[in-house]
């Protein structure tokens, strides 16, 4: 992913929790610093572990993500 992601330029939305066994959280950092487009942003799932659902203030978050680009 990390080889790959500067080739998108598109949006981004990335979530990942702080405490996620599967993929440690600098990964996602990492990743997320990686990407070139102008619309990215990140969310951190405080006490998210790999497996679980995305919290309430996520789906904010995407609702409001979503909006801005049906803007542009």
């Amino acid at each position: 992913s990390l080889g790959k992601i500067g080739d998108y330029p598109g949006p981004i939305l990335q979530s990942h929790g702080d405490c996620d066994e599967v993929v440690p959280f600098l990964f996602g950092q990492r990743l997320h610093a990686a990407a070139v487009g102008n619309a990215k942003y990140f969310h951190t799932i405080a006490g998210g572990t790999h497996n679980d659902p995305q919290p309430r203030d996520y789906y904010e978050l995407l609702d409001s993500f979503l909006n801005r680009l049906a803007e542009n």
